[in-house]
Parts: structure tokens; C-alpha cells; sequence
């Protein structure tokens, strides 16, 4: 299977608590890019999950429509400080042979990255950014990293 973890795309900064913040216009444009790319690079993905946070669902949401995801998951454990081992187990319980989208925040998208993984792995998030890991769940091994990059590099995919 494949596990496409996307970073949530630019947030506002006000008033609002922090999980309540929303995208900015530029997000929301940026967001709509990414999704437009990762179609293209990934066709194959059925599911979207996403943290609880404002700015991750819109994010979902936005990624969802390029695949004609009707539903996105929200969950907990990929907030912030959330379970990361939870998160991955549900992540990782997928069909074989499926693909899914999972929005979240830096760092611990690089913490899930190497759990995924099996190893300890340097992988930047911008936002808007993503990487793409295949694994097989059950063989016990760790994944391969298939491919990660900055939101223009995935966007631009979109336009050819």
C-alpha cells in the first residue's frame, strides 16, 4: 500500500486558537495546486484522513475533491501531540495495493515518516509539501520512501 503524508497548507495567523485556524486564500489556492498534482502522480488513492485541526481538514477536504472522496476521516491521534503509533496502525490498515492521503503538521509528519519507515529519516514538510512511502503492512518490514517534495514541485505536476 501507500501512505501519501501532505502537510496542511498556509494557516492564518489572528485570534484564533491554534487547532481553529483557518487557510488563508493562498493556502486555499495552494491546496487546490497540490491536490491537482498529486491526482496526477498518485490516481490511485481512496481515503483521506486528517487531523482534527482547522487548517489539516480544510486541507483534506480541498486534496479529497481531486479524487472524488466523498468522506474525510478526521483523527485525533494525528493532531498535534496526538498518538502517533495509534495513527500509523490505522494508517497501515488499509487494503493492500490501496492508497491513502493522510494530512497533518510538522514535525511529527517526519516522526511518522520514520515510523513508517522502520528507520530514523530527515524529511522537511513544507507546507503543502508531501512524501510518499510504500510499505507492505504485512510483511513486519519497514516501507520504502517512493518520493517527497515542496508544494511547487508537486503543483506544477498539475499543469503539465
Amino acid at each position: 500500500m501507500r501512505v501519501i503524508l501532505v502537510r496542511h497548507s498556509k494557516a492564518a495567523h489572528g485570534p484564533w486558537a491554534d487547532a481553529d485556524r483557518p487557510l488563508t486564500p493562498a493556502g486555499e489556492a495552494l491546496a487546490a495546486d497540490v491536490a491537482a498534482g498529486l491526482a496526477k502522480l498518485e490516481p490511485d488513492v481512496t481515503r483521506v484522513v486528517t487531523s482534527p485541526a482547522v487548517r489539516a481538514r480544510d486541507t483534506g477536504e480541498i486534496l479529497a475533491q481531486a479524487w472524488d472522496i466523498a468522506k474525510v476521516t478526521v483523527d485525533d491521534d494525528l493532531a498535534i501531540g496526538g498518538n502517533l503509533e495509534r495513527a500509523v496502525a490505522r494508517l497501515l490498515a488499509g487494503k493492500p495495493g490501496s492508497s491513502v492521503v493522510a494530512v497533518g503538521h510538522a514535525p511529527d509528519l517526519a516522526v511518522l515518516t520514520s515510523m513508517i519507515l522502520g528507520a530514523p529519516v530527515s524529511v522537511r514538510f513544507e507546507c503543502g509539501g508531501a512524501a510518499c512511502i510504500e510499505v507492505e503492512p504485512q510483511s513486519g518490514e519497514g516501507g520504502e520512501l517512493e518520493w517527497a517534495m515542496g508544494p511547487e514541485a508537486i503543483a506544477a505536476l498539475g499543469e503539465s
